[in-house]
């Protein structure tokens, strides 16, 4: 599989960090195609086989994480200090990035040192359009060096600079799927509480 078949002149890192198998992984990857120089992974406990896959695919860097990372905010400062990009562009592996929010994404490079994206969280197969699920608001892209995320689980990053904040539309939205069912729900509940 190969990301970029073009010459990319953006200069935007992609940042993720993988635990176990996402089976949104490569939807992901798929909607950044155009719009990444880069890929950086941050390996916290991939699953093998998705692993050997993901090391097939051209321009993906993968980092092996060796400490116990039970949220992705530990670890995020140092994956964007790895980031070779002017820009950086962070996703989870169950997000995806619509056509219309990657040519806005590009248009904002030189003019915006971060960027407040809509995100449309899909739980239980349902887009939850209602109470704080929507707009979701998440500074995801960025200049680098912008941007600082403190250690704490679901924090939102230190800001510094000119701000880009997208109008809410379906368009627009990164899409999240949240969680597809109950039992995965659960699952993820007591880490949170802790």
């Amino acid at each position: 599989m190969k990301l970029n078949r073009y010459l990319i002149m953006n200069n935007i890192s992609v940042v993720m960090v993988v635990k176990g198998y996402s089976e949104y992984v490569f939807k992901t990857l798929e909607s950044v195609r155009s719009l990444a120089s880069e890929i950086l992974i941050g390996d916290i406990g991939i699953d093998e086989e998705l692993l050997a896959k993901l090391k097939k695919i051209e321009n993906i860097k993968i980092v092996t994480v060796t400490k116990k990372v039970p949220y992705v905010e530990l670890i995020r400062e140092e994956l964007h200090a790895q980031a070779k990009g002017d820009y950086i562009l962070v996703l989870d592996p169950d997000e995806i990035v619509p056509p219309s929010l990657t040519t806005l994404l590009e248009s904002s490079v030189g003019k915006y040192d971060y960027v407040k994206v809509p995100r449309k969280n899909i739980i239980f197969g349902k887009w939850i359009e209602h109470s704080r699920w929507w707009p979701d608001y998440q500074v995801r892209f960025f200049k680098k060096g912008s941007v600082v995320w403190p250690k704490v689980l679901h924090a939102q990053p230190k800001v510094d600079g000119s701000e880009l904040l997208i109008e809410p539309s379906e368009e627009n939205a990164i899409v999240h799927h949240n969680y597809k069912d109950l039992d995965e729900y659960l699952s993820k509940a007591p880490r949170y509480a802790k």
